[in-house]
């Protein structure tokens, strides 16, 4: 990560070690800002991108309102839409497959008290 930004790795031979004095402590912490603000002068693409050249595994992270617009998650059925009781909601679908296939969501979450007699009447308890 160090390359991205023009750096040598200082740390390289003992990323562990602590700093065994003061003068060493604030050496890193002019490293680390260094990097921060190396940071700050690209986009998130361009980060993306500089560390994959580097070795570095980096992605983005979105939020959610991203993921359920992002077309790719889609078409994978990470997106699922579901009935509520306030209506149709978007849900992360499962990421988890057997045989290619995910397990679809079959229901929203249950409302209060929906299965409490259920599970009352079941004795999950004793």
């Amino acid at each position: 990560m160090c390359s991205l930004f023009g750096l040598e790795d200082p740390f390289l031979e003992h990323p562990q070690a602590a700093p065994a004095e003061a003068a060493e402590l604030a050496s890193r912490m002019r490293h680390a800002s260094r990097i921060e603000q190396g940071f700050l002068e690209l986009t998130l693409s361009q980060a993306v991108a500089g560390l994959a050249e580097c070795g570095v595994p980096a992605a983005e992270v979105r939020r959610l309102e991203q993921l359920f617009a992002d077309s790719q998650a889609n078409a994978n059925g990470l997106v699922q839409r579901v009935e509520q009781r306030i209506g149709s909601v978007s849900l992360l679908g499962n990421v988890f497959k057997v045989d290619g296939r995910a397990e679809p969501a079959r229901r929203g979450a249950p409302g209060l008290d929906e299965h409490r007699a259920e599970l009352l009447d079941s004795g999950w308890w004793e």
